[in-house]
């Protein structure tokens, strides 16, 4: 009885592995940007199974007329010539025999116009408090400040690069923070930079960590503290590019100040590893990360704001930013592993921080 029974279950196994691996092409329907696509910019969509010369349609679905025709090539539709100017309406790809795609767009900056805003809006609505004078850091998870981030998050660097990458599309909107004059990005970039002024020498309590920082040896921390530097130093950059209209020369100065005082205190000098003792799982123990997880470029980063601000001072000091950031590129080209997880997206840490930290040497 048990050889029947066992027999039977190897059939039964057997068959749903065969028709597991069975697979019909025809049920792949084209796969597109599921949002749509920016006029003047490469278009394709995908169509698995779908034999090469299979003929493909563009259908406006306001219009209900074929607006497009193309055939497949090596499981691919292109379509980049496509520039429609109705950019209200939706659209749609038929794939003969393959059925049909989900509805999008064509338009002008559609993909930055869509997801821009809600990039920052989710720093806006998840700091950790809203109103500075009466932060909590100790009941902010990671210690703030923005829900789990802790300072190593670097909110101000990537706020003031996407405002700097297009000015005239963040000035549009001004209803999330602030008095509705300025930009909320704006807002923001100046929200943060007086939390980390803040708390630029905080080492408190937090309300939960998963492990401690320091150097092997040393005093043990649980709060992110030296890049409080960091996010300042990419702020007094900023004062001498776009930030003038809105931040005080005054407020400036104390934040640089803070900078130069406390930067090899901090170690922002150099490239800093084994900072981390954790007691997740995934990465138990002493690690080897390099500050925001272990992404290369963080010390490139800070020392070239550095330099970009005392550039501009008449008793600034640039040359010893420069050869820092100068020290922290070397290091990327002669430690920087493509081969090593932990160096390319190891629990998310940052890895674009490496090639966006090398790019700002040409500007």
């Amino acid at each position: 009885m048990k050889r029947i029974l066992l027999a039977a279950l190897l059939c039964a196994s057997t068959y749903c592995i065969a028709q597991e691996t069975t697979i019909d092409s025809k049920k792949y329907e084209p796969y597109v940007n599921q949002l749509g696509y920016n006029l003047g910019e490469s278009k394709r969509f995908v169509c698995y199974g779908a034999q090469n010369d299979t003929p493909f349609h563009i259908i406006n679905t306001t219009l209900d007329v074929v607006v497009f025709e193309g055939k497949i090539l090596n499981n691919e539709g292109w379509f980049s010539e496509f520039e429609p100017k109705e950019a209200q309406n939706e659209f749609v790809i038929k794939v003969d025999g393959h059925g049909s795609s989900v509805p999008f767009f064509v338009a002008d900056h559609l993909m930055e116009t869509a997801s821009s805003k809600l990039a920052y809006d989710f720093f806006v609505d998840a700091r950790g408090f809203e109103d500075l004078s009466t932060y909590d850091m100790a009941a902010v998870y990671g210690g703030g400040p923005t829900r789990d981030g802790g300072a190593y998050g670097l909110e101000t660097i990537f706020e003031i690069l996407q405002y700097a990458s297009n000015p005239a599309l963040f000035d549009n909107w001004k209803t999330e923070m602030g008095d509705k004059k300025v930009a909320d990005l704006i807002e923001l970039i100046l929200w943060h930079a007086e939390f980390a002024y803040k708390y630029v020498d905080y080492n408190g309590p937090v309300k939960t960590r998963h492990g401690t920082l320091g150097y092997q040896g040393q005093p043990r921390m649980t709060y992110d503290y030296w890049n409080t530097l960091d996010q300042l130093a990419v702020v007094c950059a900023a004062y001498h590019s776009f930030l003038k209209p809105y931040l005080a020369e005054e407020t400036y100065q104390k934040y640089r100040k803070v900078c130069l005082d406390n930067w090899e205190a901090y170690d922002r000098h150099k490239v800093v590893r084994f900072w981390t003792y954790s007691t997740k799982w995934v990465d138990e123990g002493f690690q080897e990360f390099n500050e925001m997880g272990n992404a290369y470029g963080q010390s490139v980063f800070r020392n070239l704001f550095m330099y970009e601000s005392e550039r501009h001072e008449k008793d600034g000091s640039p040359e010893k930013f420069l050869k820092w950031a100068q020290s922290g590129a070397s290091d990327i080209i002669k430690n920087w592993d493509f081969n090593n997880p932990r160096h390319m997206w190891w629990i998310r840490n940052a890895e674009h921080i490496t090639p966006q930290s090398l790019l700002i040497f040409f500007f």
